[in-house]
């Protein structure tokens, strides 16, 4: 008896070393979605060096890994930081596996490489290591229905299903995907009900998604927009992004100036250039006369793809306003040669460049 009691409180021990969302991790995870990855990398260190046996830090690493991807889209750095995935799993899948954070964390991992995967136009990759998230979080949701993470993860993986067209739903039920975007909606709100009463560690994060769901498909911009203006954004470049585009989006374009010219600066946050770009073209839609430095800034600097043509093309803008001809010529064929066309703002802004012919001077001050 002696013996079975030792064993029994030995095994309650490793279960709480394992899977332990401590202080130092959720310090971490604080400061990773503020973007505050140094000081988030040193919360980390002390808690793999106070319980090196705790998994849930191998999911706080990969965040920062992905975040950084996302952000940057640095190609090299994705290489680099893709080699740090099978270890992570690996490592949790030989973990004690009597806790709700065993699945969920292995499908966390697979569903942000996935969406990293995406940057890169890695699609089949992409669409299998959603499968593998989902397949896990399914199984995770029936043995741990009250564990809310769960509700999380699956609206996001149901919701992103439903956007997918009638004429390729076949293909995703073939292999075993289903959802749409009511469900996933249901979810997520589901998950930040629950979460807000018991303090979930994932709730911000919830917030988040659910802003951004509601505006890009569910067609509801206001009410993305009462959600993103009470993000606090004094401390966050997280929150920042994501109030700033839905106000952006949503037709507030002095409140996301307001907000990007007040975001936190300096070495403690990673650097998000993208932020620049949304200032320099929420300038350029009020005409103002340095709309310019902050594009400048983000084509100068920026290692990713995406978003390149779109800058381009208000640099030229910018320069035809000023009457500045010849550096609207030249803009607009770094347009053509600059970046990819693969999301709507790039490939408008190639056929635009492609065009050849210069807008209404009134009418693109009207825009």
């Amino acid at each position: 008896t002696i013996l079975l009691f030792c064993l029994s409180s030995f095994n309650i021990l490793l279960f709480a070393q394992n899977y332990d969302f401590n202080e130092n991790c959720q310090t971490a995870y604080e400061h990773i979605l503020a973007l505050r990855f140094g000081e988030a990398e040193l919360f980390l260190q002390k808690e793999n060096y106070q319980n090196a046996e705790n998994v849930v830090s191998l999911l706080l690493e990969n965040y920062i890994d992905f975040i950084e991807i996302f952000i940057t889209e640095n190609e090299k750095t994705f290489r680099q930081l893709e080699k740090n995935k099978d270890y992570r799993l690996e490592k949790i899948e030989n973990s004690p596996s009597n806790s709700p954070y065993h699945l969920y964390l292995q499908a966390e991992i697979h569903l942000q490489w996935a969406v990293a995967r995406l940057k890169f136009e890695e699609y089949i990759k992409a669409f299998w290591e959603v499968r593998k998230a989902y397949k896990l979080l399914i199984e995770n949701k029936k043995l741990y229905p009250d564990f809310f993470p769960n509700q999380k993860s699956l609206g996001i993986i149901h919701a992103l299903i439903g956007t997918i067209p009638d004429s390729y739903k076949w293909g995703v039920k073939m292999l075993g995907l289903q959802g749409d975007i009511e469900q996933g909606m249901n979810e997520l709100s589901f998950f930040l009900k629950k979460s807000k009463a018991n303090k979930q560690l994932f709730y911000e994060e919830g917030v988040l998604i659910h802003s951004f769901f509601l505006m890009y498909l569910e067609n509801q911009p206001e009410k993305a927009w009462q959600i993103a203006k009470q993000l606090p954004t004094e401390n966050s470049l997280m929150n920042c992004f994501a109030a700033a585009t839905i106000a952006t989006r949503t037709g507030h374009n002095d409140d996301a100036i307001r907000i990007l010219e007040n975001r936190p600066k300096g070495n403690r946050y990673a650097s998000f250039l993208y932020l620049d770009f949304l200032l320099g073209a929420g300038k350029l839609n009020r005409l103002d006369k340095d709309a310019n430095e902050y594009l400048l800034h983000f084509v100068g600097h920026f290692e990713g793809k995406n978003y390149l043509k779109d800058a381009y093309q208000r640099l030229a803008w910018f320069y035809l306003l000023a009457d500045e001809h010849k550096k609207y010529d030249e803009f607009m064929e770094l347009c053509k040669t600059k970046g990819n066309s693969r999301i709507d703002a790039d490939r408008q802004a190639l056929r635009n460049a492609e065009k050849g012919v210069a807008p209404n001077i009134f009418l693109l001050k009207a825009r």
